[in-house]
């Protein structure tokens, strides 16, 4: 017996045979942020390529121009997977992730929420009290999406700001679009 899924009226049997990426869409945890050592960073990314399929693009890091060199992050949003490690302390985000290794240790640090319309949900989540920050990447969108294009090619825009702690996790507002997604 076929059921069908009560909210999209689709045969279950066809959700399964939905594309992963074609699913995604606002209103999703989009990316699960770990922040590990920078010793343990390469063999963490190996162990979730092996777990997971991750294929993973380095995002930041000593090797990436233009981009802070205090920290090494591998991302595959395929898989929703971050890893991210601190170089050193000369950054005020390299210095907020070492303290955080320093009073949790290596897990998860964030997750980084799709949302539809990024200036809504932020004015929504400012009138509940949460303590929204600036943006991560450069608001100039031509700039942002030059930085973005230099470092993967599944990525068209990202656009990330915290919003603030909840259940001791950082949540992170992202908008963050596929090459080719509008």
């Amino acid at each position: 017996m076929v059921s069908t899924h009560p909210e999209s009226g689709m045969q279950r049997d066809d959700l399964r045979r939905t594309p992963a990426f074609a699913s995604r869409g606002p209103k999703r945890i989009a990316l699960v942020v770990f922040v590990v050592r920078s010793v343990n960073l390469e063999k963490y990314a190996e162990a979730a390529t092996r777990l997971f399929g991750a294929r993973f693009e380095r995002m930041h890091g000593p090797t990436v121009p233009g981009a802070d060199d205090q920290i090494d992050v591998f991302l595959d949003y395929d898989c929703g997977i971050e890893l991210i490690a601190p170089l050193g302390a000369d950054s005020a985000n390299a210095a907020d992730l070492t303290k955080f290794l320093d009073q949790h240790g290596e897990g998860i640090f964030a997750l980084v929420y799709q949302v539809d319309d990024l200036d809504r949900s932020l004015a929504s989540a400012k009138a509940e009290g949460y303590p929204v920050a600036e943006s991560v990447l450069n608001t100039n969108a031509d700039a942002r999406r030059a930085y973005v294009a230099s470092y993967t090619k599944r990525i068209s825009d990202i656009q990330e700001v915290h919003v603030g702690p909840f259940i001791g996790l950082e949540v992170i507002f992202g908008d963050i679009r596929g090459v080719g997604e509008s």
